[in-house]
Formats: structure tokens, sequence, C-alpha cells
């Protein structure tokens, strides 16, 4: 899984050269976050002003999805078993590097054994179940330009927060004498060499597959059913907690699970996963941008 957070980007931004791409780019990013911050006071105002609806009424729309504990329990148990052939497959195959291999094959058989299992995997649930997209995503044709837009002011709203939570963590992390870096998945996809299919390969997993992947099983599977046992905040949280967790990552850790909480967020809010799937390709896609960029 494909992570690029904001403390990484400042790592490489004090060496990088100010040319004309990275000017304007850290420019619109600004733009971005003021934007953020705009809307994060109008949400404060509308909160307070009791307008918009109930988290704990929009919370009962999502967690009222089709899904069940065993399409959850199943898919986890496909994601269990392919990694694991995966990874016993790919020992195999590359056994003749000298017990090493080309970096970004990880990346690639990962991408297969985890985000096109779950893509896979959903589709098969889907037909069998016979539901369509809208009634178990809240995802439909004619709400596809509605919820762009909400997942672009939602990304912008959590601006703030994400690099708040993110510079505090960081340094609490350096004044325990811990250093946090570049996350190795990150590198690896901006540095990556080989042929340019290989390259393209991995910016589509990045930018495209996984956002797409995760957002179907954590927030369109796993907080509905979160939803019908715990308050809306903690089921967020949980599965926040999870997400971040399983990148299993120190440095990145706080930063995934702010952006999380917001996934979420969006997902209740909004009753469609487009909101938070446009978040997601939103974040990895213009922190992978930015650290070419400063790289």
């Amino acid at each position: 899984m494909i992570r690029m957070v904001p403390g990484e980007m400042l790592a490489r931004a004090g060496s990088a050269r100010a040319g004309g791409p990275l000017i304007l780019m850290l420019g619109g990013y600004a733009g971005l976050f003021f934007a953020g911050l705009g809307a994060d006071i109008w949400l404060i105002w509308k909160g307070v002003r009791g307008r918009g609806g109930t988290l704990a009424e929009r919370a009962r729309r999502v967690a009222g999805s089709p899904w069940r504990e065993g399409d959850a329990l199943l898919l986890v148990g496909l994601l269990g078993a392919a990694l694991v052939l995966g990874w016993a497959v790919a020992g195999v195959m590359w056994r003749g590097y000298g017990g090493g291999r080309p970096l970004p094959a990880d990346l690639i058989e990962q991408s297969v054994a985890f985000h096109w299992m779950i893509v896979g995997g959903v589709w098969c649930l889907l037909k069998a179940r016979r539901m369509t997209w809208r009634r178990a995503f809240g995802i439909s044709a004619a709400g596809i330009g509605r919820g762009v837009v909400q997942g672009v002011a939602a990304y912008c709203a959590m601006l703030p927060p994400l690099w708040a939570g993110t510079l505090l963590y960081r340094a609490g992390l350096r004044y325990w004498g811990y250093n946090p870096g570049l996350q190795e998945a990150a590198r690896l996809v901006v540095e990556a060499g080989g042929p340019w299919l290989e390259r393209g390969y991995l910016f589509f997993v990045a930018i495209v597959l996984a956002p797409l992947a995760e957002e179907l099983l954590f927030r369109g599977i796993f907080l509905p059913l979160l939803l019908r046992r715990m308050r809306p905040w903690a089921a967020v949280a949980v599965v926040a907690l999870f997400f971040a967790g399983v990148h299993l990552d120190l440095g990145s850790f706080v930063s995934l699970f702010v952006i999380a909480v917001g996934f979420g967020a969006a997902y209740i809010y909004s009753g469609s996963l487009i909101a938070p799937v446009v978040m997601h390709v939103l974040f990895n896609g213009v922190n992978l941008a930015m650290l070419i960029l400063l790289d």
C-alpha cells in the first residue's frame, strides 16, 4: 500500500531547488490549505447552528447498507490467502537473485494480491448478492458530480488538521530519538526506474487502484458494519486505526489516521463512497507529485 504524507515532503523541501513547477505546485497546495481553513470554519459554524442533519441520522443511513459480517470475513480470508500465496510464489520466482529481488516487484505483487483481489472480490459479491453499486456504496451515475465536489471540499478541509497532526507527531518522534524518513513504498514509486510500463503501473496503483480498493474495503464494508455496533465517531476512529496500522509505518501513522478519519466522515456525511475515493485520489496524487518535484 503506497502512502505519501506531509512530513515526508517537508523532509525534502529544505534541499530542493525552487523551480517553476515546484513553485506553482507549492502555491496551489497553499491555496488548497487556506481553502481548507475556510471550509473548517464554515463546518464548525454549521455544526454550532445545528444545520445539515445530525451525525447519528447520517450514520444510520450508511449503517443500513446490505453488507454482512460474512462478506467482510470472506474478503479478509481471500486477502490473507492471496498474500500468503503471493509471498510464497514470489520467493520461488526471485530465488535466482541471490535471496533478493527487484524492489518494485514487492509493490507489484502487493497490488495484485491485495488491491486487485479487493476489487475483484467486491465485484463478485455484488453479482452474487444481486446488489447495485448505489445500494452497496451509494454510488450512482447521477451523483458522480456531487460526490466529486464533496470529495474535493472534504480533502481541503482535512489539510489543516492533517498538517497540524503530522508536524506535532513527527516532532514528538524526533524528541524520543526516532527520525522518520521517507516511507519505503513512496520512495520506490518516486525513484522507480526500469521499463516505462512498470513505472506507469506503479503510478496507476498509487493514484487510482489503491484509493478505489482501500475505500471499498475500509469505508465501504468495514465502516457500515461497525456503525451498527458503535457510536459514529468511535466506528470511524476504529476503522482509521486499522487503516493506519496495516501500513506498518511508524512515521506516517498519525497522518494516515487523521486522513482516514476524514475519509470516514466524508462517507457518512455524503452517503456516497465517491467522496472518500476522491479524497484518497487527491491525497495520494498531490503528495506523489510534490515528492517527485522535491526529489
